[in-house]
């Protein structure tokens, strides 16, 4: 099956760019960073990750509720 392959890719790609998202996050607020008004520092770099991550999120549970209903349970 290649649709589970592609699945376990697919997660361990949104994991690893948690991860980086998570990373890019820091306490100091002496950091140069564009979100510093809360103390947290998000570089501009974590944004895009950030997006990156909440655009693959979305997409993932589009796929899977298609391919639910694409495939009933028998």
């Amino acid at each position: 099956m290649k649709n589970t392959y592609f699945n376990t890719l697919y997660l361990l790609a949104l994991i690893l760019l948690g991860l980086l998202f998570f990373l890019s996050i820091s306490r100091d607020a002496a950091a140069e960073g564009t979100y510093s008004d809360i103390g947290y520092t998000i570089s501009p770099w974590g944004v895009v990750i950030g997006g990156l991550l909440i655009i693959m999120l979305l997409m993932y549970f589009q796929v899977r509720k298609k391919f639910r209903n694409r495939f009933p349970k028998s």
